[in-house]
């Protein structure tokens, strides 16, 4: 890991939010010490640095930077290599389309199922109709080379929960590229920075395409 300038990340240790961020960090091999949160019961340190009490929480030379979206887009700023996301203003353009609709649409429904908000069923068929879809636009931004974007890094937290929630993602139509998120997701998971974002718990949740 690159001797870099250590961060402090409070981070809970199954909240797909917190996953996002702590993926960002491998990816970028900065060094980092995790604070384990429980969301239910912040601590008071937590506190201390973040007023809201929420995670993930990123503490770097003494300035604080929450929110889920402000952050991971913080550290590609601070840290520049590997970049995430593309260098030509409409190819960004593009990702950050992509990622507002991530954060708009799935992100919610991932939260309605873990809390047990809504119907469950329809939440279920929301998120897996919508992440079969995306796989194919994230296809079509796909650049040169095998980096990570920022899109990669919001979608593998969620695709790496499908058997958590229970999510069926296969094909209905035999004319499909056979479940291309299958392809996309294991090649996600086979990254070693992915294996260095998870936590125990995480760990734990792997689907059955990863083992």
């Amino acid at each position: 890991m690159r001797d870099r300038a250590q961060l402090t990340l409070y981070s809970a240790p199954t909240c797909v939010y917190c996953h996002r961020a702590r993926l960002v960090l491998a990816e970028k091999e900065a060094r980092v010490r995790i604070v384990n949160i429980d969301p239910d019961e912040p601590s008071d340190e937590l506190a201390a640095v973040n007023p809201e009490s929420s995670v993930p929480t990123l503490v770097d030379r003494g300035a604080s930077v929450f929110g889920t979206r402000t952050l991971v887009a913080y550290l590609d700023e601070r840290y520049p290599y590997p970049p995430l996301l593309p260098t030509e203003p409409l190819d960004r353009a593009r990702h950050r389309m992509l990622l507002d609709r991530i954060e708009s649409r799935a992100y919610p429904l991932a939260d309605a199922l873990d809390l047990g908000e809504g119907s469950t069923a329809r939440n279920k068929r929301a998120l897996a109709d919508w992440l079969q879809l995306i796989v194919t636009d994230v296809g079509a931004l796909r650049t040169s080379g095998d980096g990570l974007s920022l899109v990669d890094c919001s979608l593998a937290p969620l695709l790496w929960r499908v058997d958590q929630f229970g999510l069926s993602l296969n094909s209905r139509n035999k004319d499909d590229r056979d479940n291309a998120w299958r392809d996309y997701a294991a090649r996600l998971f086979r990254r070693s920075g992915f294996s260095a974002s998870l936590s125990s718990a995480e760990a734990r949740m792997a689907p059955a395409i990863a083992r």
